[in-house]
Parts: structure tokens; C-alpha cells; sequence
């Protein structure tokens, strides 16, 4: 059991929460950087002014080993919830192939990419446009967690239907099920909002959308090279 189910999801969060992190390090971070320091830019002006007043070297010294310690803690905090995440949709993507009885091949992993991104990223986003820190959202926690929940699984559900069928109607009903719920969310609930802000918005949502998609391919290839390799050597 744990060769089969927890291995696998254990190998492929590693390399995946790796490769995700080090995107997130140099691409999302800088970006997310930025728009702190727009949103705390007058208290910026002013701790500089103070500053600029104060010559101790020492001083100066303190305060670059403890940017940098911020900055390494963040990136390990990073590392580690990739890593976790990636685990946490690898455990799901097995664990529901081996359910609906799928073997893994390049094409079927490719596919199962493709719907993991559309579930869990491409759906919600539309719901939750993804915000830069300091975004002041209409709904709260427990509703965006439930539109999030709501959204990601019968979207799942709805493409578990259109696999396990091969009438045609209810395939229909499947594709129905996939975008119901994003459909009544945006119909029913006037709270949505689906503005962006600024450029600096629109490159983070850019960025964003391309990190997941790399995030999901990456997961569903590791795991069809992982299943592969394992079935050659116990060949």
C-alpha cells in the first residue's frame, strides 16, 4: 500500500513543490514584493527619512541580516507548503485513477493535467480572481472557502461523469455539472467582484495562471514517469 499510494504522491510533491517553489521565488514573489511596498509606500518615505539620519553602521548591519533572515524563513515556509500541496493533489490524482481504474500514460497524464488545472485553478480563479496582498475582498473567508469547495468539486464530479460515460446525454450532464456551479456563483452572488486593479494586478494574474498550469503538468507528468518507473523494475 504505501509503494502504491503514498510514495508515489511523497516523490512527486518533493520534485513538483521544488520546481513550483523556485517559480514562485523568482517570478510571483518580486511582483507580490512590489505591491507591499506600494501599499506601506508612506510609511516607506518616512522610515527613510529617519533613516537617513542615522549613520551607524552597525545599525545598518542588523538590519540586513534581518531582511535576509525574513527572506530565507519565507522561502522555506514556501518550499514546504508546495511541497505539502502538490502532495495533497498527487494523493487525489492516484487515488482517483486507481478508483476509475486509469493507467497512467503520457496522454491520460497530459489530460489528467489539463482537468486538475481546470478544477482546482481555472474555475475558482473566475469566482476568486486571485488578489495581490493588501486586496480588500466583499466576501469573507467562509464564503470564498465555500465557493472554492463548491466550485472545485462537482467540476470534478462533472468530469468523472464524462469519463465513466459513453452516452452521450449524460456526458452533457457532466459538462452541466462542470460549470454549473461557477455559473450560479457569478448569476446569484453580486458580491463577486471581477475588477483588476492596475497593471501591476493583470501581471500577477498572468504569472499566476501559467505558474498553476506548469504546477499541474508537472504533477501529472512525475507521477506518470514515478508509476512507469516502478512498473518497468517490478517488470
Amino acid at each position: 500500500m504505501f509503494n502504491k499510494y503514498i510514495y508515489p504522491p511523497i516523490l512527486t510533491g518533493v520534485i513538483a513543490g521544488l520546481i513550483i517553489s523556485i517559480i514562485s521565488i523568482f517570478v510571483l514573489y518580486p511582483i507580490i514584493h512590489e505591491a507591499e511596498l506600494l501599499e506601506t509606500s508612506g510609511n516607506i518615505q518616512i522610515d527613510a527619512h529617519v533613516m537617513g539620519h542615522l549613520d551607524d553602521a552597525s545599525h545598518e548591519h542588523i538590519d540586513n541580516q534581518a531582511v535576509l533572515k525574513y527572506f530565507q524563513q519565507r522561502n522555506f515556509i514556501t518550499l514546504m507548503v508546495n511541497i505539502c500541496i502538490t502532495f495533497g493533489y498527487a494523493f487525489v490524482i492516484i487515488g482517483l485513477t486507481n478508483l476509475l481504474k486509469i493507467n497512467i500514460r503520457l496522454k491520460s497524464a497530459m489530460a489528467i493535467g489539463l482537468v486538475g488545472f481546470i478544477c482546482f485553478y481555472l474555475l475558482p480563479s473566475i469566482a476568486l480572481i486571485p488578489q495581490l496582498p493588501g486586496a480588500q475582498y466583499t466576501q469573507g473567508l467562509y464564503e470564498r472557502q465555500l465557493i472554492w469547495l463548491s466550485i472545485v468539486f462537482l467540476s470534478l464530479i462533472g468530469f468523472i461523469v464524462i469519463y465513466i460515460n459513453s452516452s452521450n446525454i449524460k456526458r452533457l450532464i457532466g459538462l452541466v455539472l462542470v460549470f454549473l456551479p461557477l455559473t450560479l456563483i457569478l448569476i446569484l452572488n453580486d458580491n463577486i467582484s471581477m475588477e483588476v486593479s492596475n497593471s501591476l494586478h493583470y501581471k500577477f494574474i498572468y504569472y499566476t495562471f501559467f505558474s498553476n498550469l506548469i504546477m499541474w503538468f508537472t504533477i501529472a507528468i512525475t507521477i506518470n514517469f514515478i508509476m512507469n518507473r516502478k512498473v518497468s523494475y517490478n517488470v
